[in-house]
């Protein structure tokens, strides 16, 4: 039983002693009161009568016999009632533990299977086209605007929170350096002609929820054919249990696909909790 239990009940058998002490003096003071009284009478009835009533005590001693018996009877009596209640509270510590203990098995229980199946945002598919969704683009000019779509799903199984998002449009001959070139710089996920903000939907960060983002590329001015279009960067996360979850992602389009392709590569496309 914690330390907190036992000064409870050594609070309560305080109360019930001094409960028990309050109820001997009380009845003191009654038997008191009644032997004066008795007194006060046998003087009166002398007076009265010339005769001492009080030439055999017998009648004080029964009276005295009755409030003892009494008295035994009562305190026994209050004796039982305060161990029941003594009992009974203890019962109830008991139940307020047992209820206690329950509750934290099933909290240890509901963070044991949020640890196992925790938040986890993927990037699913990139879309790019001008205009409208029907006008795909599958080849870039230079000075050309087009609009990319990025869906990232939680594939995980609690609720997630965004923190923050970084994406950058990358342009490069060369191969991919060794510094992310979205850790350079402030590359917010806001659209960069629009300003629309990366939005939930089919649910606020549930389970099977859709986060989209939906940004506006330029194509670099001097773009040649041998140069690379990566879409870049990094969200990071947080659920019930973990607050530092995050995924970071490359995708360079293939324009013989007409579509992204994962670069495989871990300095650029990693995630935790991982895959």
């Amino acid at each position: 039983m914690s330390g907190k239990t036992n000064n409870e009940i050594e609070v309560f058998i305080l109360i019930v002693l001094f409960f028990l002490i309050v109820f001997a003096l009380d009845k003191r003071d009654k038997r008191s009161s009644l032997f004066s009284y008795n007194r006060h009478d046998v003087n009166e009835n002398k007076s009265k009568t010339g005769n001492d009533v009080n030439s055999d005590p017998k009648w004080e001693i029964e009276d005295n016999d009755k409030w003892t018996k009494q008295n035994l009877i009562a305190l026994w009596g209050l004796i039982l009632a305060s161990g029941a209640l003594f009992f009974s509270f203890l019962g109830y510590l008991g139940l307020q533990n047992t209820l206690k203990e329950t509750r934290r098995q099933a909290d240890l229980a509901s963070n044991q299977l949020k640890l196992t199946f925790p938040a986890k945002l993927k990037l699913t598919n990139i879309e790019i086209y001008n205009g409208t969704r029907e006008n795909n683009t599958t080849h870039f000019v230079p000075g050309q605007n087009f609009n990319l779509d990025a869906y990232f799903v939680n594939v995980g199984r609690q609720s997630l929170v965004t923190k923050y998002e970084i994406c950058l449009a990358y342009w490069t001959a060369a191969d991919l350096p060794s510094v992310r070139p979205w850790t350079v710089g402030n590359h917010p996920c806001d659209d960069p002609v629009s300003y629309e903000k990366p939005h939930w939907y089919l649910g606020e960060g549930a389970p099977g929820s859709v986060l989209l983002i939906r940004y506006n590329v330029q194509v670099p001015k001097n773009y040649t054919r041998d140069m690379s279009f990566y879409f870049m960067g990094a969200i990071t996360y947080k659920d019930d249990v973990s607050d530092n979850l995050f995924v970071t992602f490359a995708r360079r389009f293939d324009v013989s696909k007409g579509r992204f392709i994962s670069i495989d590569d871990p300095n650029y496309e990693i995630s935790y909790p991982e895959d």
